[in-house]
């Protein structure tokens, strides 16, 4: 009277995508693989510009749950911040040379770049800790090859993050020339740790979207 076979693969299959699967429409892009609600209405595709036709129907095997949280983009967004930081210390150490304000404030030493020093570890920090919750949700492990570099190379930055405001807070106001080269060596490492996590992150483009399966 029952299909037990299908009955068994229908459980199994739930037990994968771990809890209520998405019962949501969405379509993907062939060519790029961006995925869109099938409620989102445009001729072609926004992320590459292929046009409509290329689209396919496409189905998320995981939990609504999950899914809410992926679509917040948590981490995405953080990444941008420890860059960010990195480049306006780099702009702010130069110009603390020179003894420059900005209403009054320096923009070196006992100004700005006070700021962007101090509170760098936290942002280094934050960014990690959304993208091993990232790596989570999304492919259910961190132990994959390019989410162990970005682990790494995550760790290292807060490392050096740490030592930029050790080197910082003990140049007496920049007039210790030894901790000032220092600071500016770690500057330029955060920069490039921060390009080199860039770079794996853009690798991982294509696999932004959970594991799923075309239907």
């Amino acid at each position: 009277m029952f299909d037990l076979e299908l009955i068994n693969k229908l459980t199994n299959y739930y037990k994968k995508c771990d809890g209520k699967i998405s019962t949501k429409q969405y379509q993907i892009c062939g060519v790029c693989g961006y995925i869109s609600s099938n409620k989102d209405h445009f001729n072609q595709c926004p992320a590459c510009g292929a046009p409509i036709s290329v689209f396919k129907p496409y189905e998320y095997n995981v939990s609504e749950k999950r899914l809410t949280v992926l679509n917040v983009h948590i981490h995405p967004v953080m990444t941008h911040f420890p860059g960010s930081f990195a480049v306006i210390q780099l702009l702010l150490f130069i110009l603390s040379f020179f003894n420059l304000n900005l209403s009054g404030i320096p923009l070196g030493y006992g100004g700005v770049l006070d700021f962007f020093i101090v509170i760098f570890p936290a942002v280094v920090l934050l960014t990690m800790l959304t993208g091993i919750l990232d790596g989570k949700l999304r492919y259910q492990q961190i132990q994959t090859p390019h989410l162990k570099k970005k682990v790494i190379l995550g760790i290292s930055l807060f490392m050096v993050s740490l030592l930029m405001v050790l080197f910082h807070t003990f140049s007496n106001q920049g007039q210790n020339t030894i901790l000032v080269i220092f600071e500016g060596i770690s500057i330029l490492l955060a920069l490039g740790l921060n390009g080199i996590l860039g770079r794996i992150g853009g690798e991982l483009v294509c696999g932004l979207k959970p594991r799923g399966k075309e239907v």
